[in-house]
Order: structure tokens, then sequence, then C-alpha cells
């Protein structure tokens, strides 16, 4: 587990690092539709989950370090053991919020933003469309975190964050949203954001069921 998980920070700071480059050179750039200059910030929320994967892929390599070197939780409670106890509790948080958030983005983008394209496999996103959910499920097939029903506030809670951003965003600097679907000027706003709550309740209660069986088992 441990070689997995340094295996996938590797990975996934490779990608973070050019990703952050690309914005960074872009920034202040023509942004067409969008708005008038890019910003060095991104404005998608598929960016946003990727851009939490390195930390959580860090937090689990730490976590593994500390699980094979530290004394068992009944040894001397040390500010060591203690802070490891914190670790797993933030490990754990921001596993529930990335692995729901990554098969949510992978979805969308199957079934609305480019429908029914295998190239999701292979693209130049493909990390963050595809690959990370795959990376992210086997992470959850074979470690002990789950997914708890009543944790699903900090996926709302995420999901609300950029939304707000989005909003002020469009409110201040953007020419349109960087989705079709959020866009609040048509009475279409009334049928797609349901539809987008009701996918986030689908793939997170999923992920439940998972975590239920995978406790029995």
């Amino acid at each position: 587990l441990l070689a997995f998980r340094a295996c996938n920070f590797v990975w996934f700071i490779i990608f973070f690092a050019q990703e952050t480059r690309k914005n960074a050179n872009l920034a202040g750039k023509p942004h067409g539709s969008l708005t008038a200059v890019r910003a060095e910030f991104p404005p998608d929320y598929t960016t946003w989950c990727f851009y939490t994967q390195p930390w959580y892929w860090l937090l689990a390599v730490a976590s593994s370090l500390m699980h094979l070197l530290l004394p068992e939780e009944g040894a001397t409670a040390t500010w060591v053991v203690r802070a490891g106890r914190y670790l797993r509790m933030c490990q754990w948080t921001l596993f529930e919020v990335i692995l729901s958030s990554s098969w949510l983005v992978t979805l969308v983008v199957f079934t609305m933003l480019d429908p029914f394209a295998i190239r999701i496999v292979w693209n130049r996103v493909s990390h963050m469309h595809f690959w990370n959910a795959v990376a992210l499920s086997v992470e959850f097939s074979i470690n002990r975190l789950v997914v708890r029903a009543g944790h699903f506030v900090l996926m709302m809670i995420w999901i609300i964050t950029y939304v707000i951003f989005a909003w002020c965003m469009k409110a201040t600097t953007w020419y349109t949203f960087v989705y079709w679907f959020m866009d609040l000027e048509t009475p279409f706003a009334l049928m797609w954001y349901p539809i987008l709550a009701a996918i986030h309740v689908l793939v997170y209660f999923s992920l439940v069921a998972f975590s239920r069986r995978k406790e029995r088992r």
C-alpha cells in the first residue's frame, strides 16, 4: 500500500507541476469567450478537484510511514502519535471528498460534456477526467477507509464552494460560465441544478453502498 501510494504521489505531483506551470504561463493572456484575460487560478471544477489529489497522496504516504514506524495506539501517547491520529483524520476527510468528486467529474464529462466519447481514457487531460478516478478506486479497494453517509456534507461544502466561486466570477469577471449547465440566465437552470444535485447524491451514496459491502467483507 505504501509503494502504491508513493507511486501515485509521484505521478500526481508531476501532472500538478505541469498544470500549475501551464496556468502560470497563460495568466494575463486572452481567454476568448470566458473572460478578457486568463487568470492563474483555475476556473474549472475539474482542476479544482485535481489540485487536491497530490495532497491526498502525500497524506496517504505519511500515514503509511507513520503506521509502519510508530508504536501502536495503546503505547505511550506521545505528541507524534497524536499527530499521526490527526493526520489520518485529515486523510480520511480528503479521501471521501476526492473519491466522490473524481467519479462525479468522470460521469459528467462522459455523459454531458463529451457524451460517450471513449477518448476520455487517453486524451491530454485523461489524468484529470478518468485515470485519477481509477487510481483512487484501487486505493479504496485495498485500504481501510470507507465513505460514510453522514459525511455527505463534506462533499456538498466542496461543490457549493465552487458554485459560489463561479457565481461571483460570473458577476464580476467572466463573460459566461465554464460549464453550460450552470447558466442562470435561462429557465433551464431550474432543471439542470436539481439534476446535478441528484448526480452528486447518486455518486456519493453508491460509494457508501460499496463501503458497507467492504466493511462486511
